[in-house]
């Protein structure tokens, strides 16, 4: 079970990732962080650019589906990057699959 959520929630990060990093970046980032995202997710352009970040830290959103994208897990990510909480984490990544999923329609 374990491993298929794993390959359930690396699989959402090679979409995500290939999104934003594809011709789609204004619309996917747009869309996450003007939802719900925006309690878990801020911009300011006096940090880092203005990309998105998780609230509260600097950071980036991409940091999460890019490590995740290369094999890491959750607990891991959270680990590497003590700012990031469990709880945004989840949501992010939740957002992120209903972004999609209204994409697909």
């Amino acid at each position: 079970m374990a491993l298929r959520e794993a390959g359930k929630t690396r699989n959402l990060a090679i979409l995500v990732r290939s999104a934003i990093l594809g011709g789609h970046r204004r619309g996917i980032m747009a869309e996450l962080t003007e939802r719900a995202m925006t309690s878990v997710v801020v911009r300011n352009p006096e940090v880092l650019g203005g990309r998105p970040v998780f609230r509260g830290t600097r950071v980036p959103v991409e940091v999460l589906f890019e490590n995740l994208e290369h094999g890491m897990s959750i607990d891991e990510i959270i680990e590497s990057y003590p700012g990031l909480c469990r709880e945004d984490v989840i949501a992010c990544l939740e957002e992120a699959s209903g972004s999609l999923k209204a994409a697909a329609l």
